[in-house]
């Protein structure tokens, strides 16, 4: 595997765009966006995680194709549960 340094062209600067309709209020309850009728304002250093070490790691594409692609997922069901009613779900979930 190798380690490549990416550039640092982040801006966290805010913007806003004026939509033609309102946008739903609801969506300020997201830290970093605040929506006021038809603007919505995103703040990218609140909005967006950001690791302090900007680095890509990179994988060897042989390794994953031999490894990882040829591997069958599981079929075994598992049980789920409604948590409001304390009954099984009728969901199709596949353990993993």
């Amino acid at each position: 595997m190798t380690l490549a340094a990416s550039p640092g062209t982040t801006s966290t600067t805010a913007f806003s765009v004026a939509l033609p309709e309102p946008f739903t209020p609801e969506w300020s309850r997201i830290d970093g966006l605040t929506v006021r009728g038809n603007t919505i304002t995103v703040d990218p250093g609140r909005y967006f995680f950001r690791y302090e070490n900007p680095t890509w790691l990179l994988a060897d594409w042989d390794l994953v194709r031999t490894e990882l692609l040829s591997a069958a997922a599981p079929t075994t069901r598992r049980r789920c549960w409604r948590p409001a009613t304390r009954s099984p779900c009728t969901c199709s979930a596949t353990s993993t």
